[in-house]
């Protein structure tokens, strides 16, 4: 009996780093969901920012110098990066 105690002690103590293992993974696993969702934000924003701002330079598709200057100031120089 006390052989079997000792093996249900040991197993129990093994589980014990499994599971302080398994928590750890779950933490970072949490931190990284975290990021993910931000960055999806971020990107989402960028996504809609840009939209609206065809739109607007697509406003003036009637008349091409206006198109120009303002495809220039609208997207050029907020989305073009060297």
């Amino acid at each position: 009996m006390d052989k079997s105690l000792r093996r249900y002690n040991k197993i129990n103590a093994n589980l014990g780093f499994v599971v302080d293992e398994l928590r750890n993974k779950q933490t970072d696993m949490t931190e990284h969901i975290v990021k993910n969702r931000m960055a999806i934000r971020r990107n989402d924003s960028t996504i809609q920012s840009f939209k609206t701002a065809v739109y607007n330079v697509a406003q003036h598709i009637d008349d091409f110098n206006d198109l120009k200057e303002n495809l220039n100031k609208c997207l050029y120089k907020k989305y073009v990066k060297e």
